[in-house]
């Protein structure tokens, strides 16, 4: 092999790792970014979830009862 090819062969190489090199970083950002996004949605839906479950729910839970307590033809319009 001649200087130029072993030459060629480290270039070839050196960008090789350069290149997965940048991909892991832009792989690592990416798992980050998305991280954040999860993060940032679970807190804002956080608020969301609890006005339901305190507001929405327990309603919902009673009318769900009353059908099951009493089976009408039309258990949908029982609810309304």
């Amino acid at each position: 092999m001649t200087k130029e090819e072993e030459k060629i062969q480290r270039e070839e190489l050196l960008e090789k790792e350069l290149k997965k090199q940048k991909e892991d970083y832009t792989k690592k950002k990416m798992e980050q970014i998305k991280q954040n996004e999860r993060d940032t949605l679970d807190a804002r839906s956080l608020l969301i979830r609890d006005y339901l479950s305190d507001n929405l729910v327990p309603f919902l839970t009673d009318g769900l009862i009353e059908v099951c307590r009493r089976t009408p033809e039309v258990p949908v319009q029982k609810i309304t």
